[in-house]
């Protein structure tokens, strides 16, 4: 099989016989089986703490972190690099074919709108990575985050893989892959019990293993609680397939209180409503799942505070801090948001220092040491994108999402279910990235989910 490939390779003379010798349906199947293996890494990570075994210090934290965090980072990095390969070949033979069929060019770039920016802010991320006071860092992140330009290769490459997905059996097994993988993640935040937490090397609830932070841990869960949702509104009426994911919601949204994480608790909160608002006004028969998964979330939220204050005391903190901030209380605001307000007020200032190209890719910790701030980062995904790459890649990244939004609503009554619930998991995501950092092990499903939700299709028959 091999040799009739090479052999059938030699044999052409032009790029176009090569680009029309690989099949569409090959290049699907290469990116549904990377994908997996996207989905996957977090339980990698796991097996890969449960090798190394339980940390005890500061020497055994780097040493995770160089071993499993470093594989991950790596891991990604790869599958995005042959995104980026398997998207240059799909639009390659996009063109191609669209050149042959005499179609007019102004309608091929509309179609692929939203890959253009993308495309647009990689390059201006090129730019700015170029201009940077510290390349390297630039280039492949710092130690912590490894998240340089090189990561917004692969960020982008795995937007591709995402989009080449055509079949939406692959799309939805995908959207079930990722809650299904993240249930040991949530036993070992869930369980206390000691034996199960040293074999998956949770040390505390401080270290939300894999993702080093609990916040961290909070980002993917929130991705993690809304494909759940998904699948149980999407799921045929059968008794064991709504167990499963009702079963899986509830696990997973105790997890994430458990987690103490309230961004993305509310971000959960503002996908289910937009889930419920967005179905009304585009899919109403789905309406009563979507309820009853706002029940249960409702539920779970009343055990965890009836057992534990913390949420409360989490929830009249930050009616404090707004009123801090509405008051210009400047003694309360310097802790408003755990700190976050003074980091988003100083990428204001650093955005209107250098609003063209920023001080580029993972750039910004001296800045805030100057500033006598100890981050190195604004912990709000817009925010850095201005402070770090200049307020045009800001202005590429919402015109990307906007251009999607628009996109879908023009659709109207003729989305589908899935459609609706990729915008709700994108939107969740969304909402957490306004109070959090992006990172290399939580953005790729955000490119994901994006990727997926740009193959709008034609309406199916709807089974629930």
């Amino acid at each position: 099989m091999l040799r009739e490939v090479v052999s059938d390779i030699r044999r052409m003379k032009t790029v176009s016989e090569l680009l029309d010798y690989i099949p569409h349906k090959a290049l699907e199947k290469a990116s549904y089986a990377l994908l997996c293996v996207l989905c996957a890494l977090p339980l990698f990570s796991i097996l890969n703490c449960a090798i190394f075994g339980e940390r005890t210090n500061g020497s055994d934290l780097v040493f995770a972190t160089m071993t499993y965090q470093y594989d991950w980072a790596c891991l990604v990095e790869i599958i995005g690099l042959l995104g980026i390969i398997a998207g240059i070949v799909a639009l390659s033979k996009s063109v191609l074919e669209n050149r042959r069929s005499g179609n007019n060019v102004q309608d091929f770039l509309r179609a692929h709108s939203v890959q253009l920016l993308l495309a647009a802010l990689l390059l201006w991320s090129t730019i700015s990575c170029a201009l940077s006071d510290n390349m390297e860092k630039s280039i492949l992140g710092d130690g912590y985050r490894q998240e340089g330009l090189m990561m917004y290769f692969s960020y982008y490459g795995i937007f591709s893989l995402s989009y080449l997905l055509g079949s939406e059996k692959y799309r939805k097994n995908i959207i079930s892959l990722i809650p299904l993988l993240a249930l040991p993640i949530a036993a070992g935040i869930n369980f206390e019990n000691e034996w199960l937490r040293t074999i998956l090397n949770y040390q505390n609830a401080e270290y939300a293993n894999p993702f080093m932070n609990i916040n961290h841990a909070g980002y993917y869960l929130c991705v993690a609680i809304m494909c759940s949702a998904a699948c149980f509104v999407m799921a045929q009426k059968k008794c064991k397939a709504l167990l499963l994911w009702s079963t899986a919601f509830v696990f997973l949204s105790a997890a994430l209180l458990i987690n103490s994480s309230l961004g993305p608790y509310l971000a959960v909160i503002a996908g289910l409503v937009i889930m419920l608002i967005i179905g009304l006004l585009l899919r109403k028969n789905i309406w009563k799942r979507v309820v009853i998964i706002g029940i249960l979330f409702a539920v779970v939220t009343g055990v965890y505070i009836l057992s534990t204050n913390r949420l409360s005391k989490d929830t009249e903190r930050l009616k404090g801090d707004i009123t801090a901030i509405a008051e210009n209380d400047e003694a309360k605001e310097v802790h408003a948001g755990s700190g976050r307000w003074p980091l988003w007020t100083a990428a204001v200032e650093f955005a209107r220092e250098k609003p063209v190209f920023g001080f580029g890719p993972d750039n910004l910790r001296e800045q805030y040491a100057a500033r006598n701030l100890k981050m190195d980062r604004p912990h709000c995904v817009p925010l850095q994108i201005a402070a770090s790459l200049g307020i045009p890649a800001l202005i590429f990244y919402l015109l990307a999402l906007t251009v999607y939004i628009v996109l879908l609503f023009k659709k109207g009554r003729r989305a589908t279910v899935f459609d609706v619930m990729l915008f709700s998991i994108g939107s969740a995501y969304f909402v957490s990235s306004l109070v959090g950092n992006s990172m290399f092990y939580t953005t790729p499903y955000f490119c994901l989910i994006w990727g997926m939700a740009l193959r709008l299709k034609s309406a199916e028959p709807v089974k629930t």
